[in-house]
């Protein structure tokens, strides 16, 4: 089941890019800030929600038509000043946010290269998997020409058992 979820995060991701075009366009600054808060939180299962808070990622909540709770099935995180919205599962984080136009992609690619200073970086399905020691980023463009947005999965390196 572990396998299936770690594969399932990045599908999440990817579709909410696409299947949101309403996502407002976050800064090149905030989505590698969020990025790293991502890093940062999900270290540990379940995702640390004191560094989260700390950050100033807090958890949203969804609810049915008669207000009763609904479980997402993972952990989602907003920001009152970060446009970006995290989604925390199995101790994998992605980030998604809007971007202004589809050239913003390659902005925040090089600012998030300046910022990880990755070991080794390989070109995967027109974005790139960048990795840092055991962290693996997953960056790729997601939504369309008119509403462009980037999807950034974290993770660590799972040891061979």
């Amino acid at each position: 089941m572990k396998r299936f979820r770690l594969f399932l995060l990045p599908l999440l991701i990817g579709m909410a890019g696409s299947a949101y075009p309403a996502l407002r366009p976050a800064s090149s600054d905030d989505i590698v800030s969020a990025t790293m808060a991502c890093v940062a939180i999900s270290q540990q299962a379940p995702t640390d929600a004191a560094a989260a808070e700390a950050l100033g990622w807090h958890p949203a909540t969804a609810s049915n038509k008669d207000g009763q709770p609904i479980d997402m099935g993972m952990t989602i995180l907003g920001h009152s000043n970060n446009r970006s919205l995290l989604m925390v599962l199995d101790g994998n984080c992605s980030v998604t946010a809007g971007l202004k136009k589809v050239a913003d992609f390659a902005t925040t690619l090089k600012q998030l290269r300046m910022q990880v200073a990755p070991e080794k970086e390989v070109p995967q399905d027109g974005g790139v998997v960048m990795i840092k020691g055991q962290q693996i980023y997953l960056i790729r463009p997601t939504g369309s020409r008119k509403s462009p947005s980037i999807a950034i999965t974290t993770m660590l390196r799972r040891q061979a058992s």
